[in-house]
C-alpha cells in the first residue's frame, strides 16, 4: 500500500522520547487524509467506538498501542493498566480480535505476581508484537486465498471477484485480510474485475474499499449499489468468488462481520459463487460455540436516520454487523491456511488449529440453489423477443404483428455473440443479435464480459455524432435492450459480407473501395487526438478501453501464432526486422503512440462490411472491439483481407484479372480514405499507412500459421498447393512488415510480384 495511505503511524521511541501514536480519520477518507494524535486511553476508546478506525485486527492494535501511548505518558503501574483494559473492552463489542488481545495482555500482566511489574514494558513488547505479526499474517493469508482461488478455478486465468465493507491497508497494519486476496491475485495479474458493495449506512465500500482500489489501481473496480447485488452478478456473467473479513469467527465457522455479508453470501449460494471469509487466526473465537452467542452491537439510531434523510421520529434497527451460517462459507482462509468444511459440510476450526495440515480437501464448486433461467435466444424466442418490443421497430413490423407470424433463422458465422434474421410473412426482415457471456465458438467454459454489446452500440452512436456523414455506411439500430445484452438492427438483406465477395467473385465497383476509405478517413479524422480537446480525447480512451476483448486480440493477433506456430513461423521468427516490427504493432495496439490515436472499428476485417456492389452500397457492422487505439489497425484489418484474398486468387488459378483489380481496389481504398482525413496533414497520413501495413502483416501471418480460426482464404482441397500457398504467405508477410515505412511503394510492389 502506498505510504500515504497508512491505518496508523507509530513511533517506539527510545530512552528520551516517549512512543507515539496517530491513526488515520477513516470517517474523512477519501476527501482528505487528516491523522488523529492518540495520547491516552480515552483517545484511543473514542477513536474505536465513532468508528474513526475499524477493522477488527486494526482495533485490537489501537488498543494495544493507545495503551501503550497512555502508561508511558503517564506514568501509571499495572492496576491502572488492569482499569484500562476493561475500559477499552467498552469500546466495540463485536470484534473478537480487541478481546482477545485485551485478554492475552491481562494473562502477561498477571503472569508475574509481583505488583511493581513493569506494565510499559510488558504492553509495548506485546503491541509492537502484534504489529509486526498482524502485517506478516496479512501476507500469509493473502497468498492463501489467492491459492484457493485458483484451486476452486483451475482454467481461469482472471477472476471477477466481490466484497463488501473494507478489509484492506485500512483496516490492518498493512496488506488487508479479504482484500490482501486480492491484492496477492493482483500481484500475478490474475484479477478481471472487483465489484465493491458501498456498505451503508457508513459506506466504508464506497469510501474506504473504493479508495484502496483506485489507488492501487485494480482492474476494472466498480462501486456497486448493495441492493443491486444479483443484477451485478448477472450483469457480469460469472462471478469467480466472493472475499469478505470477519470480525468474529464462532468454532463452528459462523462469522460475525459488517452488515450485508450475509445478504451477499445468500445471493452466492443461491449464484453457485464461492464464498471465503478472510480471518486471521486472532479473530477466531474458540470461547463460543456459534454465532448465535455472538454479540451484535446496533449503532444509534440517528447514524441510520441522518445517512438516509428520514424522518427523525422514525424507528431503526442499526446492527453494524450480521452472522453468515457457516453453511454458506466455501472456506475460511487464515494466515495458516485455509479451513474447509468436512464431508459432512461441518467446519473444525479447533481442530484447524491443532493440526492445519489436517483441513480437509477444498470443496467443488458450489451448485446453484436454483439454477438463473436463461436469457440466451433462440430461433423459437426470437419471435416473441420482436413482438416485446414492437414500438421500437414499428417502421417495419405493424404493431399487429404477432410470434406465429414471425420466423427467425440463426446465423452462424460468428465467433462471440448469437444472430439472427427474424422474417415476417411480408418479406420484411430485421436482424437480431445477442452477446452471451462466453466466448460462443469456444463455448460456455471460456468466459467474456457480456458488456462487449454495450460497446458496439455505443460506438456506432458516437461515429454519428462526430461524424454525422458516416451515417451512410451504418447500419439502423432500432432497439438496445441493456439486460439482455440484445439490440434489433436493420437486416441488410440486399447485401453481401465483403469476405465472401473477395473469395467467389474478387470484381468490384470502384464505389466499394471508395467508400470504405470515406467511413474509414471521416471517422478518424473526427476522433483524432489531434484534433479533439485533450480532456475529450482522455474520455474517448477511458470510454474505448475495452480490456478484455483487448486482450484477445494482443493474444490471438500479435502473440500466439509466433509463440506457437512451430516450423512454420522460423522464417519469421528468425528475422529480427520481423519480430522488432511485431513488438511495434503490439505497442502501438495498447495505445503507446498517443499522438495518433482515433476512435477504430477494432476488428474491421472484411467479415465486419456487408456491401451492394451493384448500387455501391457499403455498410460496417459489428465494432464490438473497439478501441480508442492507431488509426493504422482499422486499415490494416481490411488490407490483409484483401492481401489474403490475391494470393488466394493466385494459388487457386493464377487469377491475373482478379489480382489487377484487388491492386485497384487498395490504391482506391488508401487515396479515398487519403482524401477524407486530409485534415491529419501528409505526415500523420504517411505514418497511419506504414502503421497500416504492418497490422496487415500480423493479420496475415496468423491466418497462414492457423491462427486465425474459420477464415475462407487459401482452403485449398489440395493439400500439396495449400501448403505451397500458405508457405509463400508467411514470407509475404515478412516482405510486408520488413518494408512498411515504404507506405504504399510496398503494396504495390507486393501484387506487382503475383502479377
Amino acid at each position: 500500500m502506498s505510504s500515504s495511505l497508512l491505518s496508523l503511524i507509530y513511533d517506539g521511541g527510545n530512552a528520551s522520547n516517549t512512543p507515539t501514536l496517530s491513526v488515520l480519520d477513516q470517517r474523512k477518507v477519501p476527501h482528505a487524509k487528516e491523522y488523529i494524535p492518540i495520547k491516552t486511553c480515552a483517545d484511543a476508546h473514542r477513536v474505536i467506538k465513532d468508528m474513526n478506525v475499524r477493522g477488527a485486527p486494526l482495533i485490537a492494535l489501537v488498543a494495544l498501542l493507545g495503551l501503550t501511548c497512555d502508561l508511558a505518558e503517564t506514568k501509571k503501574g499495572k492496576d491502572y493498566a488492569m482499569e484500562m483494559i476493561e475500559f477499552l473492552k467498552t469500546s466495540r463489542p463485536t470484534a473478537v480480535n480487541l478481546f482477545n488481545a485485551m485478554e492475552e495482555l491481562t494473562s502477561s500482566l498477571n503472569a508475574d505476581t509481583n505488583a511493581n511489574v513493569d506494565a510499559l514494558e510488558v504492553t509495548k513488547t506485546m503491541a509492537e508484537r502484534y504489529l509486526a505479526e498482524d502485517l506478516a499474517a496479512n501476507k500469509a493469508l493473502g497468498d492463501f486465498g489467492a491459492a484457493a482461488v485458483k484451486q476452486i478455478h483451475p482454467k481461469t486465468n482472471k477472476f471477477n471477484i466481490m466484497t463488501i465493507c473494507n478489509t484492506g491497508s485500512l483496516a490492518t497494519a498493512g496488506h488487508g485480510t479479504a482484500l490482501g486476496i486480492i491484492r496477492s491475485l493482483h500481484a500475478t495479474s490474475s484479477v478481471e474485475s472487483v465489484g465493491i458493495l458501498e456498505t451503508r449506512p457508513y459506506n466504508q465500500g464506497a469510501r474506504l474499499t473504493a479508495f484502496e482500489a483506485v489507488e492501487e489501481q485494480w482492474p476494472n473496480s466498480t462501486l456497486i449499489v448493495d441492493s443491486a447485488t444479483p443484477s451485478y452478478m448477472k450483469k457480469i456473467g460469472q462471478v469467480h468468488c466472493a472475499v469478505v473479513g470477519a470480525d468474529r469467527v464462532a468454532k463452528n465457522g459462523d462469522t460475525a462481520n459488517k452488515i450485508g455479508t450475509y445478504h451477499l453470501a445468500l445471493h452466492c449460494r443461491y449464484m453457485g459463487v464461492p464464498f471465503y471469509v478472510a480471518s486471521p487466526t486472532t479473530t477466531l473465537d474458540l470461547e463460543i460455540e456459534t454465532g448465535a452467542e455472538i454479540v451484535i452491537e446496533e449503532r444509534p439510531a440517528d447514524e441510520l436516520r441522518q445517512a438516509s434523510n428520514a424522518p427523525p421520529t422514525i424507528d431503526t434497527w442499526n446492527p453494524a454487523f450480521d452472522v453468515t451460517p457457516a453453511s454458506l462459507i466455501t472456506g475460511i482462509v487464515t494466515e495458516k491456511g485455509v479451513i474447509y468444511p468436512d464431508s459432512s459440510g461441518k467446519f473444525d476450526v479447533v481442530q484447524f488449529l491443532a493440526d492445519p495440515s489436517s483441513a480437509p480437501a477444498p470443496p467443488p464448486l458450489p451448485t446453484p440453489l436454483l439454477a438463473p433461467p436463461s436469457d440466451l435466444l433462440t430461433t423459437s424466442t426470437v419471435p416473441s423477443y420482436i413482438c416485446s418490443n414492437l414500438s421500437s421497430v414499428s417502421a417495419v413490423f405493424p404493431s399487429s404483428t404477432t410470434p406465429s407470424s414471425l420466423t427467425a433463422e440463426e446465423i452462424n458465422g460468428g465467433n462471440l455473440n448469437y444472430a439472427f434474421v427474424v422474417k415476417s410473412k411480408e418479406g420484411k426482415s430485421l436482424f437480431v443479435k445477442q452477446a452471451p457471456d462466453f466466448v460462443k465458438c469456444l463455448g460456455k467454459d471460456a468466459k467474456l464480459h457480456k458488456e462487449r454489446m454495450e460497446l458496439e452500440v455505443k460506438t456506432f452512436e458516437t461515429w454519428l455524432e462526430i461524424s454525422p456523414a458516416s451515417s451512410k455506411y451504418l447500419p439502423k439500430i432500432y432497439n438496445f435492450d441493456v439486460d439482455n445484452e440484445t439490440f434489433i438492427m436493420e437486416f441488410l438483406g440486399d447485401c453481401e459480407m465483403l469476405e465472401h465477395r473477395l473469395i467467389n467473385s474478387p470484381t468490384f465497383t470502384p464505389l466499394i473501395a471508395k467508400g470504405l476509405g470515406e467511413f474509414m478517413g471521416l471517422t478518424h479524422s473526427a476522433s483524432h487526438v489531434s484534433q479533439l480537446d485533450y480532456g475529450v480525447a482522455a474520455e474517448y480512451f477511458v470510454n474505448f478501453k475495452n480490456e478484455a476483448l483487448r486482450g484477445l486480440q494482443l493474444e490471438y493477433v500479435f502473440t500466439k501464432a509466433f509463440d506457437e506456430g512451430g516450423e512454420k513461423a522460423k522464417v519469421l521468427s528468425e528475422s529480427p526486422k520481423f519480430m522488432e516490427g511485431v513488438a511495434e504493432m503490439k505497442r502501438l495496439y495498447v495505445g503507446k503512440q498517443a499522438d495518433n490515436l482515433a476512435l477504430c472499428h477494432g476488428d474491421l476485417h472484411p467479415g465486419s462490411v456487408m456491401i451492394n456492389n451493384d448500387d455501391g452500397k457499403v455498410k460496417i457492422i459489428d465494432p464490438e472491439f473497439a478501441i480508442y487505439g492507431p488509426p493504422g489497425l482499422d486499415l490494416g484489418s481490411l488490407l490483409s483481407g484483401v492481401i489474403l484474398a490475391t494470393l488466394h486468387h493466385k494459388y487457386l488459378g493464377n487469377d491475373l484479372a482478379a489480382i489487377k483489380g484487388l491492386k485497384a481496389f487498395v490504391i482506391d481504398f488508401i487515396t479515398s480514405y487519403r482524401k477524407a482525413a486530409a485534415v491529419l496533414g501528409d505526415s500523420v497520413l504517411d505514418q497511419i499507412v506504414s502503421d497500416a501495413i504492418g497490422f496487415c502483416s500480423c493479420e496475415v501471418a496468423r491466418t497462414a500459421l492457423g491462427f486465425a480460426g474459420g477464415r475462407l482464404w487459401l482452403q485449398f482441397d489440395d493439400a500439396e498447393l495449400k501448403e505451397k500457398a500458405l508457405a509463400a504467405t508467411v514470407l509475404y508477410a515478412r516482405k510486408l512488415m520488413n518494408e512498411r515505412e515504404n507506405g504504399i511503394v510496398v503494396l504495390e510492389s507486393a501484387f506487382d510480384d503475383l502479377l
